[in-house]
């Protein structure tokens, strides 16, 4: 009591002796009281130091003699958790998280054996851990923080049926604390734990949940945590429905949980602080519901989840009800059960928050996943999906027209899924769609689109059959204008005088019919004289420049794009193109790479080849057969410029024709 010196260094010199026969020795006994002193006059003081020296102690004396490691085991226990509890006393320093509840653990059940005194240190670390000590000041007790991560072992080598009260008390005791992280997280290793089918760990859990799930299934912890807390609901009830007296209980339960999801009145509902996200078990919940026949509740949870989904966290948003994709059994189950008119306000409040929060492809797949076949004729279910795909398809036909992107082949998916549901669904957009259609590019969307045999075997009615003729006949009609014109002359891009614009490094292209783009790498503070340069181009829409950073970051580029083609004979082509390969790594770059004196004749054979194919597909009238293979879209694109007296030659050329049409008329 007077040393600074711990009391285990004196422990540590008493000479450990077998004992003989029946007899214990001297150097036991004094040991065996040493122990018990040293201990309980250090635990008062500091439980976590001394369960630390006690773990040493013990690995000390076990290799010398089994006897003096049970006695320092049965002293150390004694004083965690006396046998008799009302000689049990308040430490000054709390057990905290800081107190090595595993280590203990593992040296007392380190043979597989003591059950008992495993037993007793749990029971005694829980109601240590719950104790108002000195060290707290004003802070109040967290409970039996450290329970969870020895659980594994305490079951394995105590078993359930010791431990049953025990984790009773301790989910009771973290809730009381208000420490509803750390019971939830001892509730989910015991779940776990019942995975392996042991009787005594279910008829805990179905304890604890009844136990628990007023307390811990309430609305500001479904606010902070969603998808946690439904997980905590769902486990729950399974553990509580494996027993017939909990039917009123789980019944209440349901009820409830259904209520903080979606209450009654919706001016009541609160946004929620975390976002709910894919992991967010809402096929379950509607599973359960449905097979319990509860629909108008199923409705409601429903209502709930496209609601949260759609608010925003922190200017994030999850997308919107991106889950409903994947819900189409219980989803039609729901409205088959209840009837569509009751859910037709959340399926189309659900397709314009996927659209609100750029989530069209997926509001696109989820209408296409729940429509009904046309044959069925007119019912409630085919107006409501009708109804879902206007909104979706104009949105997406809004996007395909302002953006810049979705011109490439990988697009054509999208664009299939939205020429099917316009053609089947709502016929009434079919001329947006055909208007924006037409200005697609041939060889990247319309053609593969229009020749599609899947799409076109599903093409049952009439404003289906419409759109693709309509569409196939102006594809023929571009196809027979491009094989019209003389393999001998290419489409390229073309400027104005582009002669007069003598730069040292775009000079060249500018004059270079063949390429497209032109990208420089160059320090930024060039780029506004290169505009200044160039500006007669931009204002006269003949060209565009675009200043930036490859992937936002890295050295400028200053980017030139020519905007007009005309048709130009390979023999008059400008063209300065070389063997040079162009790449990233250098430091400009000119697009396309190819020539076109080496691609013209391929493209030729190209567009005659899939003029083949669309003719196929013509209507079977022979006027419309003829009509696309007589016609020639009259454009700029089909001059033909031979030399410097193009244009002149282009004009006379028209007029010639014009007259042979009798167009001409001559005015005296």
């Amino acid at each position: 009591q007077k040393s600074n010196r711990p009391p285990f260094d004196l422990l540590a010199k008493v000479e450990l002796i077998a004992s003989s026969g029946s007899v214990e020795s001297a150097q036991m006994r004094v040991f065996s009281r040493l122990a018990k002193v040293a201990f309980s006059k250090r635990f008062t003081a500091d439980p976590a130091d001394t369960a630390f020296e006690f773990g040493n102690q013990f690995y000390r004396v076990r290799g010398k003699s089994h006897n003096a490691s049970v006695k320092i085991m049965n002293a150390f226990v004694d004083v965690m958790s006396p046998p008799d509890a009302a000689s049990r006393s308040v430490p000054l320093k709390a057990v905290d998280s800081r107190f090595p509840l595993r280590a203990v653990l593992s040296a007392i059940l380190v043979d597989d054996k003591h059950k008992e005194l495993g037993k007793r240190v749990l029971e005694g670390y829980v109601w240590l851990s719950c104790q108002k000590c000195h060290s707290l000041g004003s802070s109040k007790p967290r409970g039996p923080v450290n329970l969870a991560r020895v659980l594994d072992i305490a079951c394995d080598k105590i078993g359930w049926g010791l431990l049953t009260d025990i984790l009773v008390e301790s989910v009771e005791k973290l809730c009381e604390f208000d420490n509803t992280p750390c019971a939830l997280e001892l509730m989910e290793q015991i779940t776990r734990s019942s995975s392996i089918g042991d009787s005594q760990c279910s008829l805990v859990c179905a304890r604890l949940a009844k136990l628990t799930s007023k307390k811990m299934l309430n609305n500001d912890r479904f606010l902070s945590k969603p998808t946690t807390t439904a997980n905590l609901f769902l486990t729950q009830y399974k553990h509580l429905e494996k027993d017939s007296s909990n039917k009123e209980f789980c019944d209440e339960l349901l009820n409830s949980f259904v209520d903080i999801m979606s209450p009654r009145d919706c001016k009541s509902r609160k946004e929620p602080s975390s976002q709910i996200n894919q992991d967010f078990p809402l096929r379950d919940i509607l599973d359960l519901l449905i097979d319990r026949g509860l629909m108008e509740l199923g409705k409601r949870a429903l209502e709930g989840y496209v609601w949260l989904s759609s608010q925003r966290v922190s200017s994030w948003s999850s997308g919107g009800p991106t889950l409903l994709c994947t819900l189409e059994d219980p989803l039609v189950s729901l409205c088959e059960a209840l009837g569509w008119n009751k859910l037709e306000d959340v399926l189309v409040e659900s397709i314009k928050m996927l659209c609100k929060y750029r989530s069209i492809e997926k509001a696109l797949f989820f209408v296409d996943r729940i429509a009904p076949p046309v044959s069925e004729g007119i019912c409630q279910r085919l107006r409501i999906c009708s109804n879902m795909a206007k909104i979706a398809c104009d949105k997406q036909i809004e996007e395909f027209r302002d953006a810049r992107r979705y011109k490439s082949a990988s697009d054509l998916p999208r664009y299939k899924k939205v020429l099917w549901l316009v053609g089947n669904y709502c016929p009434a957009i079919a001329p947006k769609f055909v208007t924006l259609a037409k200005k697609l590019s041939v060889n990247a969307i319309l053609y593969p689109l229009l020749t599609d045999v899947a799409l076109r075997s599903s093409s049952s009615t009439d404003a289906m059959k419409n759109t693709l003729s309509e569409l196939t006949i102006h594809c023929a009609q571009i196809l027979n204008s491009r094989v019209a014109s003389s393999p001998d002359t290419a489409t390229a891009w073309t400027i104005t005088n582009a002669d007069l614009y003598q730069h040292h490094e775009f000079g060249d292209f500018l004059q270079n019919q063949c390429k497209k783009t032109f990208d420089w790498r160059v320090r930024k503070s060039d780029h506004r004289g290169f505009e200044a340069t160039l500006s007669r181009l931009i204002y006269a829409r003949e060209i565009t420049c675009q200043s930036y950073q490859p992937c936002y970051s890295g050295p400028y580029h200053f980017k030139i794009t020519k905007l007009k083609t005309c048709r130009v004979a390979l023999s008059a082509l400008s063209c300065s193109c070389s063997s040079e390969n162009y790449s990233w790594d250098n430091r400009i770059m000119q697009r396309p790479t190819t020539c076109l004196r080496d691609t013209s004749h391929t493209e030729h054979q190209s567009y005659k080849a899939k003029l083949d194919v669309i003719k196929a597909y013509l209507p079977a009238d022979s006027t419309l057969k003829r009509k696309a293979d007589e016609l020639n879209v009259d454009d700029d694109d089909d001059v033909v410029l031979t030399g410097v007296a193009g244009v002149a030659e282009a004009v006379a050329k028209r007029v010639k024709a014009a007259e042979d049409a009798g167009e001409v008329i001559e005015i005296l």
